[in-house]
């Protein structure tokens, strides 16, 4: 790890915890890795903003920051100065939250479908009086 220190060409720097007993957070470090190379640079036990900046600020030329919501990764970043992003995993979680409320807010909680003269659920089995919301028969 010693020689990680002397690299000088990290430039993106990403950063992330890990607890190595699960719950127990006494157990938890921070891991650094070279996001352009995906190699491990180093892991530190804690996870506390004065283990990471002390860490980061052996890795100058990182001009970026990939980090999750970690406020103690956010805080030591602009500290530092470093330009901060979103790590992969977060940016796909985040997107399918916000795929995942359109879709709930647009799409309604039933559905119906045309039987005859009524109504039924999607599931076949609950006979409706009245729809309040239904496809047109051109769209079907």
């Amino acid at each position: 790890m010693e020689e990680n220190f002397k690299k000088n060409d990290v430039k993106v720097l990403a950063i992330d915890d890990v607890n190595l007993r699960k719950g127990d957070k006494s157990s938890s470090c921070t891991v650094f890795i070279d996001a352009l190379t995906h190699k491990t640079l180093i892991i530190v036990r804690g996870t506390t903003k004065e283990a990471v900046k002390n860490v980061m600020e052996k890795f100058e030329t990182a001009e970026f920051l990939s980090r999750d919501r970690a406020t103690a990764f956010s805080s030591a970043g602009d500290d530092l100065g470093k330009i901060q992003v979103a790590d992969r995993f977060h940016l796909i979680v985040n997107a399918q939250a916000a795929v995942k409320e359109t879709l709930r807010a647009e799409i309604p909680v039933q559905i119906f479908i045309r039987n005859g003269d009524g109504w039924i659920s999607e599931d076949g089995e609950e006979a409706v009086e009245e729809v309040v919301f239904h496809v047109p028969e051109n769209i079907v």
